[in-house]
């Protein structure tokens, strides 16, 4: 492999991971660095691998909060009490409405 792709691939991964929870576009600056930069596009495929390793880091990260919300979301359907984290699901589904209006 190429030292100075690999630096590249690098280096928008760093990207990536420090402006994914910015509210810009997260595939903007995959296409704008390389540009201003005047670099060859690394094409669809890193970008989607970039967007795959993301979401992995993101599930990982918060797998405690995700394993709680099943618990709620588990409890909740088969009518057991769902204790005192039922206020975390609350919150996100109340968080939603707006992104579904």
């Amino acid at each position: 492999m190429d030292v100075e792709l690999a630096l590249q691939g690098i280096l928008l991964g760093i990207l990536q991971g420090l402006t994914e929870f910015l509210p810009i576009s997260s595939s903007a600056h995959l296409i704008l660095v390389p540009f201003f930069l005047g670099w060859k596009p690394l094409g669809l495929t890193f970008d989607i691998i970039l967007h795959v390793g993301t979401f992995l880091a993101v599930l990982i990260y918060f797998r405690k909060d995700w394993s709680a919300l099943g618990t709620i979301l588990y409890r909740r359907c088969s009518g057991q009490s769902q204790g005192n984290n039922s206020q975390l699901m609350d919150s996100l589904v109340l968080g939603t409405v707006p992104a579904l209006v």
